[in-house]
């Protein structure tokens, strides 16, 4: 699904992250099935605050982004920097200061994420990159709640990503009751782009090891829901 301010999905002024929380409950309450939810890293973060408000959930899968607890750590002068280029028109410049300094994208990924398909989308949707960055800024959850999230969780993260999200992954591996670290070798926080399949077969591998039955949710008729965050990646 879009998040606020792209594709089809539409936006306002008033920007909140527990709006983006509430459309993702929304569309998950609307399919009347339980779903397989999918988020990556600023929508990981949606997606699993999400969860914990629906009434029935098949899985949770995690790529380097979930909750966790109170605490700033992106500077504010890098995020004035991204409202000075953005405002000057420089949407681009904006894109790859936050994705090489904000999500940790290397060089290398960086410019396979520029020939992406996806790439025009992210350039049209690079004002909301400030808004987003100050509001996970302040954003900071109950850690404590995740303790008794009984739905099977994957957490995936990458090999060659920054250290602290293996380390965040791992912690919560060490929370979440029914659920499981895995770790995408030799990819950093963009494998969507820079390693589609191996992504998709860590997910199929876990998806079809429920539907056949290990750590099933019961039987329920299932489908699947993929909640982005940027493509470049996000925090």
């Amino acid at each position: 699904m879009d998040r606020r301010g792209r594709g089809a999905n539409g936006d306002s002024a008033d920007y909140q992250l527990d709006r983006e929380i509430e459309d993702v409950v929304a569309v998950v309450e609307g399919i009347g099935t339980a779903v397989h939810l999918y988020g990556h890293s600023f929508g990981g973060a949606c997606a699993a605050e999400a969860a914990t408000r629906v009434s029935v959930l098949a899985s949770l899968i995690l790529y380097e982004g979930g909750p966790r607890p109170p605490g700033r750590f992106i500077p504010d002068d890098l995020i004035l920097g991204l409202d000075s280029s953005i405002g000057e028109g420089h949407k681009e410049e904006a894109l790859e200061t936050f994705a090489l300094s904000v999500a940790g994208v290397s060089p290398a990924d960086l410019e396979v994420l520029k020939r992406s398909p996806a790439w025009p989308a992210q350039l049209a949707a690079a004002h909301t990159i400030p808004r987003e960055v100050r509001a996970f800024n302040e954003y900071g959850t109950d850690m404590q709640k995740f303790q008794s999230f009984t739905v099977p969780t994957l957490l995936l993260f990458a090999g060659a990503s920054l250290p602290r999200r293996r380390l965040r992954m791992e912690c919560l591996a060490g929370l979440i009751p029914n659920s499981k670290a895995i770790e995408l070798k030799g990819q950093g926080h963009a494998a969507s782009q820079t390693a589609p399949n191996l992504l998709a077969d860590a997910i199929n591998a876990f998806v079809g090891g429920l539907q056949n039955g290990k750590n099933s949710p019961g039987g329920i008729p299932t489908r699947d829901l993929s909640l982005a965050g940027r493509a470049q990646g996000a925090l």
